[in-house]
């Protein structure tokens, strides 16, 4: 996969020149926007395959941004969240404690004696253009709207709070 995004330079020069709290909100809605995508997919993925019978799986697949230490930095990841859930079996008069991360990883990737049902590395490939372009808008429409606020006044240039 191989995407290209024009305007970075662009963008990066914005973002500095913003002030560090709004700068991480515009990099951070990007990235929550473009997750959406892959997590969508992801979740497709696995409805799709009749093999794969956790409602559980599907309910802990999601996202997360962590913010960086520089002005406008942050990551973000697509993957099987950790906690437990209640679940009733087939088969089984009571219910079970069940964890979808201990074993979301021996669905992606197979065992020996089971093959790879792979969900989140196909949605990754499917929808990672999609997701970049996502970003980019979302970063350029959030760049746009925290410049408007600045210049209207409405937030301060020096920490970047809203002023009421």
């Amino acid at each position: 996969m191989s995407s290209t995004l024009t305007g970075v330079k662009a963008l990066e020069t914005l973002l500095k020149a913003m002030p560090d709290r709004v700068a991480k909100k515009v990099v951070v809605g990007g990235l929550r926007a473009g997750a959406r995508i892959i997590v969508a997919k992801a979740k497709a993925n696995i409805r799709a395959n009749p093999s794969i019978d956790s409602g559980l799986l599907l309910s802990k697949v999601g996202s997360g941004v962590r913010k960086g230490a520089g002005p406008g930095t942050a990551a973000v990841h697509v993957g099987v969240r950790g906690g437990a859930a209640i679940v009733k079996r087939r088969g089984k008069k009571k219910p079970e404690k069940a964890v979808a991360s201990r074993y979301a990883h021996l669905v992606e990737f197979g065992t020996k004696n089971m093959k790879a049902e792979p969900f989140l590395r196909p949605a990754l490939d499917e929808g990672g253009d999609e997701a970049i372009r996502k970003i980019g808008q979302t970063m350029g429409k959030g760049v746009e709207r925290e410049a408007r606020a600045l210049a209207s006044g409405k937030t301060s240039f020096l920490t970047g709070k809203r002023i009421r």
